[in-house]
């Protein structure tokens, strides 16, 4: 761990690589990456000479809101580390990624305004967005609370009329952005590629707003809408869909080649339209 640390450095660049394995590059030519390719080449090292290990994915800790009594864990503390098994005390972390620099605002005004805007973030969706009457009377007196005990230097710039007339169009901005996203979220197709719902179109028993791809698929092979022999690669459409709306980096043109390779062999018992291939939607 010592070694990576020491001899390699933490990059969110990625290197277009063809044909050679990402590890391999990082190791021995790049010698910088992110911390994926640390824990992975971690793991790789000690598996190589004996040691069992594995690479773990999640979040660190975040950033610490003094004002609201909370922690604020955002896409970026998204971290990989390793974790190396002792026999007598079991699974035990590591982290081999050099420490990164902190995030967020390098001026006390600048760092008060993300504090307060997480304040209020959590009190729009627990006491508003919720909006039952239980809710609200908390909110109302923890927010009392909270202006009760802030710090006088934060009264200050609460007090200053300065402050307001450059928040309010802030807040004004933002929820209205917040109502588009929340239009966005309350769409159940909004993250479901358009190659798999040209797809699902094309037969009778449509998905229903609550169900997952794997659900439907399940339901398909339950109906005997498609054939048990099938299910392999219902869930490889499956796999795919996830890949192409959730994974980091998608390559969606491969995706969606691949993609259709699969739909040809999903053969649709009963249907009364069309099966159309992701490639047939160009």
């Amino acid at each position: 761990m010592r070694y990576l640390r020491s001899q390699f450095e933490y990059s969110l660049e990625q290197r277009e690589l063809e044909g050679i394995d990402p590890v391999e590059d990082f190791l021995f030519a790049s010698k910088e990456g992110s911390c994926e390719h640390f824990a992975s080449s971690m793991v790789l090292l000690l598996r190589a000479m004996g040691i069992p290990a594995r690479p773990v994915g999640g979040y660190t800790m975040g950033e610490w809101n003094d004002i609201g009594g909370f922690y604020t864990v955002r896409q970026r503390h998204a971290h990989a580390w390793v974790e190396v098994f002792f026999p007598r005390s079991g699974w035990i972390p590591f982290d081999p990624t050099p420490t990164a620099m902190s995030y967020g605002s390098d001026t006390e005004l600048g760092r008060l305004f993300q504090v307060m805007w997480e304040v209020y973030e959590g009190y729009w969706f627990g006491y508003v967005y919720s909006f039952d009457n239980d809710s609200q009377g908390v909110g109302f007196r923890r927010i009392a609370e909270t202006v009760s005990s802030l710090p006088a230097s934060v009264t200050f710039y609460l007090l200053s009329p300065g402050f307001w007339l450059l928040i309010i169009p802030v807040l004004f901005i933002a929820l209205l952005g917040r109502r588009r996203l929340i239009r966005r979220i309350r769409s159940y197709n909004c993250w479901i590629p358009d190659w798999y719902l040209s797809w699902e179109a094309g037969i009778a028993e449509s998905r229903a707003e609550w169900e997952t791809p794997r659900e439907y698929h399940q339901r398909l092979l339950d109906l005997e809408i498609v054939r048990q022999e099938h299910a392999g690669l219902l869930a490889g459409l499956a796999e795919l869909v996830d890949q192409s709306s959730f994974s980091l980096y998608p390559d969606r043109d491969k995706i969606k080649v691949s993609a259709a390779a699969l739909i040809s062999q999903i053969s649709i018992e009963k249907s009364t339209s069309t099966i159309h291939s992701p490639d047939q939607n160009r």
